[in-house]
């Protein structure tokens, strides 16, 4: 199964970001900050099997959202913007925007 994508792109200033799958922390970045010129902050490859549910947190503002991998249509590339107000909805953006690759 080729590796999960995550590009995480507007709305990050200085903020931890943590990723598990299955309730596994698989990977952590700190002070991760958008390049504006850009629209990236930063870009996490993790090897996820299909079946996982991923959870993306961002401790710094208390905000985290959830996607699956589904086995039938596995899910390879997904992008996690915040939101512009940082007293904002609990989520970012509602959910991972999700993009298929």
């Amino acid at each position: 199964m080729p590796p999960l994508q995550i590009d995480f792109e507007d709305g990050f200033s200085g903020d931890t970001v943590v990723v598990r799958a299955d309730g596994r922390e698989l990977w952590r970045e700190d002070d991760v900050t958008t390049n504006l010129a850009a629209s990236v902050a930063t870009i996490a490859r993790l090897e996820v099997p299909a079946g996982t549910q991923v959870e993306v947190s961002v401790p710094t503002r208390h905000l985290t959202a959830t996607v699956a991998r589904a086995p039938s249509t596995p899910l390879t590339r997904f992008a996690v913007r915040l939101p512009a107000d940082p007293c904002g909805s609990g989520e970012p953006e509602g959910r991972p925007a999700q993009r298929t690759t």
